[in-house]
């Protein structure tokens, strides 16, 4: 009897240990983190989550302040698995991107998370229309003959 209460107490810490490792994968707090591209950006730039491991069927799913990368284990090749997902651009404001693992029951089981922060694009200062460019030729070639008579009074 005693190699039994041996082999239960292995069994009980097994299941122990693979209870706190699925802890992550069923929505832990200790979950991986998803990284940007650009690692601040702004509403004109175009953004890029990288996510802590690869997937290659997604869904992206954005609402206000909040982006949602789903994705199911599905069969695929090992040219279409990416780490690398692509969001577009954003409107200004703080985001929390979570990956999301769709399971085929039941409900999202978060996989990994990330803050992103979007800063506002500043207007792009227009350039000179063709009225303003002449204006500006027009007072170069001034400047320009205003000291070519300079020099030759002092000559």
């Amino acid at each position: 009897m005693p190699q039994n209460r041996w082999i239960r107490a292995r069994l009980a810490g097994l299941a122990l240990v693979l209870v706190l490792a699925a802890v992550p994968a069923s929505g832990g707090t200790n979950l991986p983190a998803v990284t940007f591209t650009p690692a601040a950006p702004t509403s004109s730039d175009r953004v890029t989550a990288n996510l802590p491991f690869s997937i290659c069927a997604w869904t992206i799913v954005t609402a206000p302040a909040h982006v949602d990368i789903n994705y199911i284990p599905a069969p695929c090749s090992s040219v279409a698995f990416t780490d690398k997902i692509p969001l577009g651009q954003l409107a200004p404001g703080t985001y929390t991107v979570t990956v999301n693992l769709i399971a085929q029951q039941g409900s999202p089981i978060p996989q990994a998370i990330g803050i992103l922060g979007v800063a506002a694009a500043l207007a792009a200062l227009p350039a000179l229309g063709p009225v303003g460019s002449l204006l500006c030729v027009l007072g170069l070639i001034g400047i320009a003959v205003c000291m070519r008579r300079s020099r030759r009074i002092t000559r």
